[in-house]
């Protein structure tokens, strides 16, 4: 801190004022030397004395003690009372800190030290006060000015009252803090404070728009540090036909703080707003129109206790489906788990227990709740003695699911068995061994067997009812590789090693028992492009799981290189996989093929594929782009997206940034869909850096909304640089 050099300057002075005094006689004396006695280390011009010597006046003088340096036009000691006053273009230089300023009185007995009209700090912080006082390590500034890296009137700038620094709990406390763009205050807060000498996070987020189906829109966001563990943010939109949206943005994170206890990293966002706009023109997936009042909410929670207890929290409530997409798409992602759920878990030796509760907050999202689900989980566990492995866990669920406009009607009946509320009491588990056997150091073979148990307190036909489903099969996999030693300095090749990874895994999923009427509750996740789980005890679908046998197979793939910051590179993958899978129950089996490419031939160009083909059922999918880069000059990517499950998508993107100089870069974007035939976005965007404290973006962007109604915008965003 600024303070605690100037605390050795005040120690500092001490000895040779001390010495001084000795020199100059007894309080009393009258007479006065011929040429005054000086203290070590005061160097100037001309001097004088005053009261019979006791005073010293050095003219363009300086003192030195040690490191450290002391200047000023006029420097005033009195050896009696062991102060000193420099006056005048006052400077104080020491390796890390500079400190210049009108006037400074230092009192080394009492050790504190007053200087007015001060410039204080170094890179990347600069402080202005009016005044500056130090005592005994702890400094308070009155009338502050903050700055980051050089004072600029067009950068981004702190006032502040009052800011204190102590330095036993090495607490930083501002009072009446104003930030400021270009010396225009847009926030007052009455008090911060933080923990140390760190960087000051300020964020200020501004979005206009001249067309939107809301009208046109100034968007902001702004965050700032109340403490070392909370930050407080605001979001104020202004919308031309919908109005006013206001709503918090706050966090709390101690997760790093080393005598923290219980660590948490929270965060909440929400939004509240009286649509004025037309929402008849705009009905939701659901021909459904929203209410006027329209509001989200979405909070996250992480925590953990030193002895593993650990805390997962999710909270969400929207209005209707699409008010988030309205008024906050870049918060669309975190909407997408449609409940509200917490998780709590506690490693028990080799075990873990869980207890999870999940709701549904709307009426027209599917969700399965849990209400509660309590689990304990043995993972893979070695045999002692027999080098085999076991692996299980135990739940026990009570499990609830409502119509809903997602999912209503004949299709609720269809999909989970009931008519238009679940409700049921689900006992589930799972036992299996596994023994690992290697052939030298190329095969490597692991048999498995397990059982699944499930039994409901209600079932589909209004009585109790119990599953139990076998599992043996094996994992099967070889190993073999070769090594070159070629080399392209163009590439960074330097050596090449490929390696390649034959794999198959089959299960028999026999059903040993089956009452029939199960409740259709877990009816599986999204696959998408990924290769489907194999193994039963990982299968969430564990209600509606109907295949008699599962098999995979397939060939890993890679090519590597030395590198000498990674030790190793991989240049080349090509994994390519068949999944087959016999219903139970149908009369035709279910193939598809799925591939992972990827080619980083250099740090400047990488390439990426995923992709699924079925040949008997299920939807395909592709997915593939490249990213070429130029050193910090320019880079690119390139991509391609098409799904045909659960809805067919086909796009296409291209974006591109080019630095035209240290202040000013251009990004170009582009998004077609191929569906369709029509652009999705377009948008060019420049963005300038002004000194090293914020950054502008002026952009223009052509949009289609899901309305089908192009309209052309103008945006501007203002990010301020941390401080």
């Amino acid at each position: 801190m600024p303070g605690r050099r100037l605390w050795f300057l005040a120690a500092a002075l001490a000895s040779p004022l001390a010495a001084a005094a000795e020199a100059s006689g007894p309080a009393g004396a009258e007479a006065v030397p011929a040429r005054p006695t000086l203290p070590t280390g005061l160097e100037g011009e001309s001097f004088s004395t005053e009261k019979g010597g006791r005073v010293i006046v050095a003219r363009k003088a300086r003192f030195v003690s040690g490191d450290a340096e002391l200047g000023a036009d006029s420097i005033r000691m009195d050896l009696e009372a062991g102060t000193l006053v420099a006056e005048g273009n006052v400077t104080y230089s020491a390796p890390r800190l500079r400190i210049f300023g009108e006037k400074a009185t230092v009192d080394t007995r009492a050790g504190t030290l007053v200087a007015e009209r001060v410039r204080v700090g170094r890179l990347p912080t600069y402080f202005f006060a009016e005044r500056f006082v130090l005592s005994k390590g702890d400094y308070r500034m009155e009338e502050v000015s903050m700055w980051r890296n050089e004072p600029s009137e067009s950068g981004i700038s702190l006032r502040a009252g009052s800011a204190t620094y102590t330095k036993r709990d090495e607490r930083i406390v501002l009072k009446d803090t104003q930030p400021r763009v270009g010396g225009v205050p847009f926030l007052h807060l009455p008090h911060y404070s933080q923990r140390g000498y760190r960087d000051f996070p300020a964020d200020l987020y501004l979005r206009f728009r001249d067309s939107s189906p809301q009208g046109a829109y100034i968007r902001t966001m702004t965050t700032v540090r109340r403490s070392e563990t909370t930050w407080n943010g605001l979001l104020l939109d202004l919308h031309s036909k919908a109005g006013v949206l206001v709503g918090p943005s706050l966090r709390y994170d101690n997760w790093n703080l080393p005598d923290a206890g219980m660590r948490w990293r929270t965060n909440l966002v929400g939004g509240f707003i009286r649509d004025e706009s037309d929402l008849a023109a705009r009905p939701d997936a659901f021909g459904r129109v929203a209410d006027r009042d329209r509001f989200f909410v979405l909070a996250q929670a992480n925590g953990r206790a030193p002895g593993g207890f650990e805390v997962a929290a999710q909270a969400q409530g929207l209005s209707d489906p699409d008010v988030v997409r309205d008024y906050r798409g870049k918060f669309a992602g975190d909407s997408q788990l449609p409940q509200s759920f917490v998780e709590l878990s506690q490693a028990l030796g080799p075990a873990y227990a869980s207890l999870l509760a999940s709701a549904r907050t709307d009426d027209f999202q599917d969700v399965v709740q849990r209400l509660p689900e309590v689990r304990l989980e043995l993972p893979e566990t070695a045999l002692a003695g027999s080098g085999a492995t076991a692996r299980g866990w135990v739940s026990a669920a009570r499990l609830v699911e409502r119509s809903s406009e997602q999912l209503g009607g004949l299709e609720f009946l269809d999909a989970t068995g009931f008519a238009d509320r679940a409700e049921v009491t689900r006992v589930d588990g799972y036992l299996g061994v596994g023994k690992s056997i290697r052939h030298s150091d190329w095969l490597a073979f692991r048999p498995v067997l397990g059982i699944r148990s499930t039994w409901w307190d209600d079932g589909t036909s209004g009585v109790p009812v119990a599953r139990l489903l076998g599992q043996a099969g094996f994992d099967l996999e070889m190993t073999a590789s070769a090594t070159w030693d070629a080399a392209s300095p163009h590439w960074a090749i330097d050596g090449l090693r490929h390696t390649v990874r034959p794999f198959l895994g089959w299960r028999a999923l026999p059903e040993l028992d089956a009452g029939g009427g199960q409740p259709r509750l877990d009816r599986g996740t999204l696959g998408g492009l990924n290769l489907p789980v194999l193994d039963l005890a990982d299968r969430r679908d564990g209600d509606t799981l109907g295949e008699r046998q599962v098999a995979q197979l397939g060939v890993r793939n890679t090519l590597e290189t030395r590198d000498p910051a990674k030790g190793t590179r991989e240049i080349l993958r090509a994994d390519l996989f068949v999944d087959w899978r016999d219903p139970r129950g149908a009369g035709e089996t279910e193939t598809a093929a799925h591939a992972h490419l990827a080619w980083t031939a250099a740090d400047w160009l990488s390439v990426h594929t995923l992709a699924r083909h079925p040949t008997d059922g299920g939807g395909s999918g592709l997915a593939g782009w490249a990213d070429v880069r130029s050193g910090d000059l320019w880079q690119a990517s390139l991509g391609y997206t098409e799904l045909d499950d659960p809805e067919s998508v086909r796009q296409a993107f291209l974006s591109w940034t080019f630095r035209l100089n240290s202040a000013f870069r251009l990004r170009l974007a582009h998004i077609h869909d191929l569906e369709g035939g029509r652009t999705l976005e377009t948008s060019a965007v420049l963005v300038q850096r002004i000194g090293d404290s914020w950054e502008l973006e002026y952009g223009v962007n052509e949009r289609t909304s899901r309305y089908d109604d192009g309209s052309l915008g103008f945006t501007v965003r203002v990010r301020v640089f941390k401080f």
